[in-house]
């Protein structure tokens, strides 16, 4: 029997959904499950948001959300809500995709793709674990992998290698892959690949002499400390894997266009080349090699070598930070265009998804070179991020988004933490232009942090905005202020903009000089990565009017990141 008393309105929202999980279940069903939230009014019902939409209520703990398709991104928050109506403060965001389908293969043909072979899970020194496989027979039928952790899906992908940084590993964790068709045929799952914590063997060399793989290119190095570099290099369509020389004797097989060589000694020289082997063992030649040196004895002018010749224009030019830092990722965008080595071009939720009500598509042409808007371009001296109208004819690819433009993130190429990050920019003026350069947590876990080096917003060119965002031990967001720093017309002429990472501290910092300075609260020790990009409207800026100017860029100098 209810009682029929009635607790005091202590005139608060209830307490935030905490655990809250997604899980897809099928291609068009996920499953949402959170913990009670608590209210002295008592918890009415929760809200779930989707893709920042209100989808649904319930008095439950536990939803089915439905109304989603196959193959696609979503993002969830969940609320409590309370007797009176009073709304709670949302849950974290989980990001999610469905799998492409059922593996009914119901309404199709009876006969089922092949299974994928050779499925290997090794853990990365990042703590990711990094899966590769092979489609198997017929493999120009394949269309795409659905990944399973566990019998869970969790992915969806188009290439043959993917990275789970998701995973909260054990000894038992295992990985199956399962092939589909254009037509949504399903293979059956692979045979599970435990996690291995051994490097891969080096295939046997094959003197096949047909159909040779082409030669790697765009070999360039990332020096992490005084005893391991990372080497980085351009993907080649046929491969199975890469061979990696050191000073022509081979160290090491992998399946992805990095590595990382550890275990070597202080202001030394190395030379690096690379061989690229397809499924048959058939063997490109040695790529071109490339010297790179470690960090410590060497002297300053040592150090310049252990990247791109234009290092040496770096240590010249950064003012903010002493010698004991060295270049440990750069891009100075005198190339033909966006080197696609070191830059993906979406978020890790996919182009499909937008935050913030912005009113752009960012155009993936890492993943669909052919779809019509190319918003990188290159002068042999900068980079542009160009923002247009979305012409009639895309307006289906874009999702129906008014507006065309571009995001980079160097999160397959580079990630660190502690640092000193530095970009020299110039971006457009007018209502509804919003670019950023900014860092971003590699990793949905523990403060989740994000630093804002730059925010320029085109209806005011004459300030720039800096911030620092992160979750509290409750799931809360909390930020700092935002940051004002004046300058001269951003939109006439480059700017160069840095924040300086270090335990305890954050620093900003305008043409060289500091502007802000954080050392309250908590502060970030967990990696992240670059981020640039040009947004349309929003939240934040103002919408576009008449005197808006299309098509608009943000240039790019370059991009320099220092560790010690």
């Amino acid at each position: 029997m209810l009682s029929s008393t009635v607790a005091a309105d202590d005139g608060l929202p209830p307490s935030i959904p905490q655990s809250f999980e997604v899980q897809p279940t099928s291609s068009t069903t996920i499953e949402l499950q959170w913990s009670p939230s608590s209210d002295v009014d008592g918890v009415a019902n929760y809200k779930i948001y989707r893709n920042g939409q209100l989808a649904a209520s319930t008095q439950e703990t536990v939803f089915q959300d439905t109304g989603v398709n196959q193959n696609s991104n979503y993002y969830y928050w969940v609320t409590a809500v309370d007797a009176s109506n009073r709304e709670s403060s949302t849950s974290k965001w989980i990001y999610t995709r469905t799998p492409a389908g059922n593996n009914e293969n119901a309404g199709n043909s009876n006969v089922l793709p092949n299974v994928p072979v050779k499925v290997t899970a090794n853990l990365q020194s990042d703590g990711g674990v990094q899966l590769s496989w092979q489609p198997g027979e017929e493999p120009n039928e394949i269309s795409g992998y659905n990944i399973y952790r566990d019998g869970q899906y969790i992915r969806t992908v188009i290439d043959t290698v993917f990275t789970d940084y998701n995973s909260t590993l054990n000894d038992s964790t295992r990985y199956s892959v399962v092939n589909y068709t254009a037509d949504k045929r399903f293979s059956s799952h692979s045979e599970e690949a435990g996690i291995s914590r051994g490097s891969v063997a080096p295939p046997p060399q094959s003197n096949a002499l047909e159909s040779k793989p082409g030669t790697v290119g765009g070999l360039y190095s990332s020096v992490q400390s005084e005893t391991s570099l990372t080497l980085h290099w351009n993907r080649v369509a046929t491969a199975k894997g890469y061979n990696v020389y050191r000073d022509n004797a081979y160290i090491a097989t992998v399946s992805s266009e990095s590595f990382t060589d550890e275990g070597l000694s202080p202001g030394q020289h190395y030379e690096y080349s690379v061989v690229v082997f397809t499924a048959d063992n058939v063997f490109s030649t040695h790529s071109e090699v490339h010297g790179a040196t470690t960090h410590g004895a060497a002297t300053s002018a040592a150090r310049s070598q252990s990247s791109d010749p234009v290092t040496q224009r770096s240590a010249t030019t950064r003012t903010a930070i002493g010698d004991d830092y060295y270049l440990a990722f750069s891009d100075e965008f005198n190339g033909n265009g966006l080197d696609l080595s070191k830059w993906n071009t979406a978020y890790l939720w996919g182009p499909d998804v937008t935050t913030n009500n912005e009113s752009q598509y960012y155009v993936d042409i890492a993943r669909n070179p052919d779809f019509g808007y190319q918003p990188f371009h290159s002068d042999g001296n900068h980079l542009s991020i160009k923002a247009d109208h979305t012409p009639d004819w895309l307006k289906n690819s874009a999702n129906g988004k008014p507006y065309l433009s571009g995001v980079m993130t160097s999160y397959d190429s580079f990630q660190f933490t502690y640092g000193y990050a530095e970009a020299r920019l110039r971006a457009p003026s007018g209502n509804g232009f919003f670019a950023a350069f900014w860092l971003l947590n590699a990793r949905y876990i523990d403060l989740e942090p994000e630093i804002d080096i730059t925010e320029l917003l085109g209806e005011n060119p004459y300030v720039v905005h800096h911030t620092y965002h992160h979750r509290d031990a409750d799931y809360n967001l909390v930020s700092t202020p935002t940051f004002d720093t004046y300058v001269d017309d951003f939109s006439r002429d480059f700017h160069t903009y840095a924040v300086r990472w270090s335990p305890g501290e954050i620093v900003w910092y305008v043409d060289g000089v500091e502007t802000q300075r954080y050392t309250e609260g908590a502060i970030a020790a967990q990696p992240m990565y670059v981020l640039f990009n040009l947004a349309i409207d929003g939240d934040w800026p103002q919408s576009p009017d008449g005197n808006t100017v299309f098509p608009s860029a943000l240039e790019i100098d370059y991009v320099r990141v220092y560790r010690k």
